[in-house]
């Protein structure tokens, strides 16, 4: 089965990440848009899977394949509960990936592998991504592919 191939986007501080995934291709993909249409994060999960994060480099227009960080995904889900202008997720299982790229706690852009459970919160009003619990272990995917 071919891999599939998700967008190239800047997901981490100085460059741009893409992601690939090989198995079941039972892969759920979400964006978390702002109240003005803005991506300010995006929330992947699959199982029975392998998931490929590629470095493509700064120039999103000429993009050159680099380092690469491969993990098996299983078992992953999500629960979304909403509320008054917010949306709480809940994601367990082996190797949720979470991408942040807006005016999140933590400050900044990230693309983080978590084991576990992690639970937090889309503010809708704001247009920002609250990291509420991750107890389990985390890989910085900027660090492992700069």
């Amino acid at each position: 089965m071919p891999a599939a191939v998700l967008p190239i986007i800047r997901t981490c501080p100085d460059f741009n990440v893409g992601y690939t995934w090989t198995g079941t291709q039972r892969v759920h993909y979400r964006t978390i848009l702002d109240k003005d249409g803005n991506v300010v994060g995006s929330i992947g999960h699959t199982s029975s899977s392998v998931v490929t994060f590629v470095n493509y480099g700064a120039d999103p227009w000429n993009p050159a394949a680099g380092k690469t960080y491969t993990a098996k995904v299983s078992g992953s889900t999500y629960r979304a509960e909403y509320g008054s202008g917010t949306e709480t997720i809940t994601m367990t299982g082996q190797n949720n990936w979470l991408t942040l790229r807006g005016p999140e706690v933590p400050e900044g852009m990230s693309t983080t592998l978590h084991t576990g459970k992690v639970v937090f919160t889309v503010d809708f009003t704001r247009g920002g991504v609250t990291v509420v619990s991750a107890p389990g272990t985390k890989v910085d995917l900027c660090a492992e592919l700069r």
